[in-house]
């Protein structure tokens, strides 16, 4: 019963991924935490402060806005005081084009709370859509992975 609900509550917060629900997934983060998105470019980095990952969310909604998200599948294992979980979905938006990717995530949660995020997605394919975006003049496309430092969570001037 425990995994059912678990699954629905990750169903539920992905698929209404967007720039007014966002602060409701925050809102599940354990205050120790790592979120790792793979990759060097815009959208990677690591982070393990509740700031720099909302900076992370609000750069990705700029980037990528009106996006959609898409659920295909989330497995969990394990019970409330060590969850893991894998979730498999796809995110398209029309910046750059026609933006698509899927995008396979790793999770831990401990009593509902996440502890662990690990994303993957096609990093050759977002890293080519982030440098069309850069050389169209969205600066922000172009800067480095936002991090626990303050300094990286600054919003590039664009051309």
């Amino acid at each position: 019963m425990y995994r059912k609900i678990v699954t629905a509550v990750l169903h539920r917060a992905l698929g209404d991924l967007n720039p007014r629900t966002y602060t409701d997934l925050l809102k599940r983060f354990a205050p120790a935490f790592e979120y790792e998105f793979v990759g060097d470019h815009a959208l990677g980095g690591r982070r393990t402060v509740l700031a720099a990952q909302k900076a992370w969310f609000e750069r990705m909604f700029r980037l990528l806005p009106g996006g959609e998200v898409a659920v295909r599948d989330v497995l969990a294992a394990g019970w409330p005081w060590r969850t893991r979980i894998m979730a498999v979905w796809e995110v398209r938006s029309p910046a750059a084009g026609g933006y698509h990717n899927v995008v396979t995530q790793y999770m831990e949660m401990r009593w509902l709370r996440i502890t662990k995020v690990t994303t993957l997605v096609d990093t050759q394919h977002l890293a080519r859509t982030l440098a069309g975006l850069a050389a169209d003049g969205l600066a922000e496309a172009g800067a480095p992975p936002i991090t626990d430092d303050p300094a990286t969570w600054r919003v590039p001037a664009s051309r």
